[in-house]
């Protein structure tokens, strides 16, 4: 056999599983990322080449597509949960493992043929490519997304139910190798007991995915149901606040007309007291009253999407509340157009509650916010002062990095990982002063 063909083979077959292994986990694709794909699949051929030469058998070899996707998993997506790092390592495998056995168990046979991968045979090639193909389409076809995973605070019944859903497919995989080393390398025929197998793990694989799909969709009816019942209560009260400064104004205007007349009697008349009566009784505290920053509300009118504005009206009387003094600079129109409203919802939503949260703490509690437009470019800033002089950035955006207890720290975690879905997006956090300051910048893509 050629060697330049098992190499292109090789690299084929390889480079199909890595890009499945990809999409579905909700990796972008990279030169560096696919490299250190590669390399690992390498380095995993030689050690089991080394233990089979060493050991005399072959067995580990037929094990190595799922250690091959648990390592890729942990190097590539560490900074998840163990549970799921188990789960993003082995579930494309095991799709690509079920749908490629059910394609040479039940279609080739019915068509006449038998698929044996032996010395680069080119027709299990075309199979594996035809097999990725089904794949893709298969989880295009029924919309499946699990990379939500990663960015919901699962239940703990749930994270019981995905450490059996790894179990399982670790079983699966542990028998179904095992069987066919049994069969391949010691010449027992168990081919009947595999296919049984293989149809109840093709409908317990269905039903996992199905339930995975389900749970996801009603985290995100139930995350959907709240968000919108928390913009109708903002804009409740965004709509009371405008409206007790509009009384405000309305009276000071009321009263500012008295005022003038005052002032016209006065300056007519000559009468240099009254004119100075009426300045140092209202005038002249009139200005520091106007500064108060809960005018800064009416700055969201630049902003056009109405649940982003109930949001930020919500947190700015939230801080309000809490003694917080909280600015907004929104000096012209703006609309989200960079990323999905609900991501950049989620993102405003999580970074104003923190910068409330660690506010509250500070000798001098303010929260400053800005929404600015510069060309295509979209970019949101807040800025908070805090209790501490600096603070570790290098771990803020782990899961569970928190001081507040159990079942914190997934904020920024959840942040972060939205930021790494849209590559046109990018979150810059910087610590100095006792001040916290975060810029999340947005480029449309055209």
């Amino acid at each position: 056999m050629n060697i330049a063909w098992i190499l292109l083979y090789s690299l084929i077959i390889n480079g199909l599983k890595i890009v499945i292994f990809f999409k579905v986990d909700g990796i972008s694709l990279t030169f560096d990322r696919i490299f250190k794909a590669f390399l690992l699949k390498f380095l995993l051929a030689a050690i089991f080449t080394t233990f089979k030469f060493l050991v005399l058998t072959d067995y580990l070899s037929y094990l190595i597509e799922p250690l091959f996707g648990i390592g890729l998993s942990f190097l590539l997506l560490r900074g998840l949960p163990k549970k799921l790092l188990f789960f993003y390592g082995l579930f494309p495998m095991i799709l690509v493992n079920l749908f490629y056995r059910g394609v040479s168990y039940f279609v080739l046979p019915f068509l006449g043929q038998e698929i044996v991968d032996k010395d680069s045979n080119p027709i299990f090639l075309l199979i594996m490519i035809f097999v990725c193909f089904i794949v893709l389409v298969f989880l295009k076809w029924l919309d499946y997304d699990f990379t939500r995973l990663r960015r919901e605070i699962l239940d703990k019944d749930f994270q019981k139910s995905l450490t059996k859903i790894n179990w399982a497919m670790g079983a699966y995989y542990l028998v179904m190798q095992s069987l066919s080393y049994l069969e391949y390398e010691q010449g027992i025929q168990l081919r009947t007991v595999r296919h049984f197998i293989l149809v109840f793990y093709l409908l317990f694989f269905m039903g996992i995915i199905k339930k995975l799909d389900t749970y996801l969709k009603d985290k995100l009816r139930e995350r959907l149901n709240q968000e919108q019942a928390l913009r109708y209560r903002d804009m409740e009260r965004y709509s009371r606040h405008i409206e007790e400064l509009y009384k405000e104004v309305r009276g000071f205007r009321h009263d500012y007309t008295n005022l003038l007349t005052s002032l016209r009697l006065g300056i007519e008349e000559e009468d240099m007291e009254q004119i100075k009566e009426v300045y140092d009784s209202v005038l002249k505290d009139s200005s520091q009253k106007l500064q108060d920053n809960k005018y800064d509300l009416g700055r969201l009118v630049n902003v056009r999407d109405r649940a982003l504005k109930s949001l930020l009206a919500g947190k700015f009387i939230k801080a309000r509340d809490k003694k917080i003094v909280f600015n907004v600079e929104v000096p012209e129109e703006i609309q989200v157009e960079g990323m999905s409203l609900l991501d950049f919802l989620t993102i405003v939503s999580i970074l104003c509650d923190n910068a409330i949260e660690a506010s509250a703490e500070a000798t001098q509690p303010h929260v400053s916010i800005a929404f600015l437009k510069n060309g295509a470019q979209e970019t949101f800033i807040i800025e908070n002062s805090i209790k501490e002089e600096v603070i570790d950035l290098s771990e803020i955006f782990s899961f569970g990095a928190s001081s507040k207890g159990e079942e914190r720290g997934v904020g920024l975690y959840t942040v972060i990982k939205i930021v790494e879905s849209h590559p046109n997006t990018s979150l810059n956090t910087t610590c100095q002063n006792q001040v916290f300051r975060q810029v999340l910048t947005v480029i449309p893509i055209e």
